[in-house]
């Protein structure tokens, strides 16, 4: 089990879904899809936060559907900001190694540095 930040979850999820295309061992791939499977749990959570937020910040517009308006939106993004740096969240699927990927695998700087806390060293 791994505390983590909830932004790190938040900002790792295009990278899982470059990921989740490209082929790999099958082993890098059960352990890469159980990391999915409960990012994707606690994603829900972070979209409950940003969804409570918008209520609160948040006005109706002329087609009825909430929206932050411009001079709330700062107030806004500095709350879901701190609630998501605040808020850990636990991983208790096994983490990866860099064995788990083969020599050739490529992945670029950004995309790894986005998911490197999910990487055991």
């Amino acid at each position: 089990m791994k505390k983590v930040k909830m932004i790190d979850v938040y900002n790792s999820v295009a990278s899982f879904n470059t990921l989740l295309e490209m082929k790999m061992p099958v082993k890098t791939s059960a352990k890469i899809l159980s990391l999915v499977q409960e990012i994707n749990i606690h994603l829900k959570d972070a979209e409950k936060v940003r969804t409570d937020l918008v209520e609160k910040f948040g006005k109706k517009g002329k087609d009825g559907v909430l929206i932050v308006p411009d001079s709330k939106k700062q107030a806004f993004i500095d709350e879901l900001n701190a609630i998501m740096l605040e808020k850990d969240v636990e991983i208790r699927s096994e983490l990866l190694t860099y064995e788990d990927f083969d020599a050739d695998f490529e992945i670029s700087p950004s995309q790894l540095s986005l998911i490197r806390y999910l990487i055991k060293d």
